[in-house]
């Protein structure tokens, strides 16, 4: 059976938490102390050494971070 919207967000939130152990607050913390403005900045940040998390969850905290 599909996810709700709604169950997919609660998901990918918990799933993130448990691979990298880090809340979504805490990586959206990051994103906004980097003093980036720009959703792609952001993204490309977090994507990359030492953070390397995936596409879809760089992009999650990206769009919560704006």
């Amino acid at each position: 059976m599909a996810k709700s919207p709604e169950e997919g967000m609660a998901s990918l939130i918990q799933n993130l938490e448990t691979k990298t152990g880090k809340s979504i607050a805490a990586w959206v913390a990051i994103a906004r102390q980097s003093g980036l403005t720009k959703h792609k900045e952001i993204v490309t940040l977090l994507k990359a050494e030492p953070h390397s998390l995936t596409h879809g969850y760089a992009n999650q905290v990206a769009i919560q971070a704006l």
